[in-house]
């Protein structure tokens, strides 16, 4: 597996941290629940940490980061999920995009692993869905599975 470690700058690491710290007040003033069963305890972490992988994405692919609305994708033209545990597995709902690549980074706190992707649609294969959690079933997609990085960088 041809992984990529990115690490982030302190730089980096503030503008992200702020950037989730507006996301996590936002969602307070707008009363907004956690999706798909999550409950909300450690949102602001969740939050802080999210963001920063979009900014590792962005700087992988050298994109602009910014989001506008959230329909808008992540980063650039792409999702990005995110675990700080380094066997996570890549999860994808329903409800997610079919013509969008998602990309699964796993680190915490600054250093981060770009595992790879997958298309929304190719990802929703039955193969996938299982319920490691009882009563949050997604599709869940092993990380031998997923394209890795240098494979296309189109994507």
């Amino acid at each position: 597996m041809a992984a990529v470690v990115i690490k982030l700058t302190t730089y980096e690491m503030m503008m992200a941290a702020n950037i989730g710290v507006m996301r996590q007040v936002e969602s307070i003033k707008y009363n907004m629940q956690p999706k798909y069963g999550l409950d909300s305890e450690g949102d602001w972490q969740k939050h802080i940490e999210s963001a920063m992988t979009e900014c590792v994405m962005a700087k992988y692919k050298n994109v602009f980061w910014c989001k506008r609305d959230r329909k808008d994708p992540d980063v650039g033209d792409f999702e990005v999920r995110a675990s700080q545990r380094p066997d996570a597995r890549l999860i994808i709902h329903h409800d997610d995009f079919d013509d969008r690549a998602y990309w699964l980074v796993t680190g915490k706190n600054g250093t981060y692993t770009v595992h790879g992707y997958m298309m929304g649609r190719d990802a929703k294969n039955q193969k996938y869905w299982t319920d490691p959690k009882t009563g949050r079933p997604a599709f869940f997609v092993p990380q031998s599975d997923l394209i890795q990085p240098e494979d296309n960088e189109n994507v």
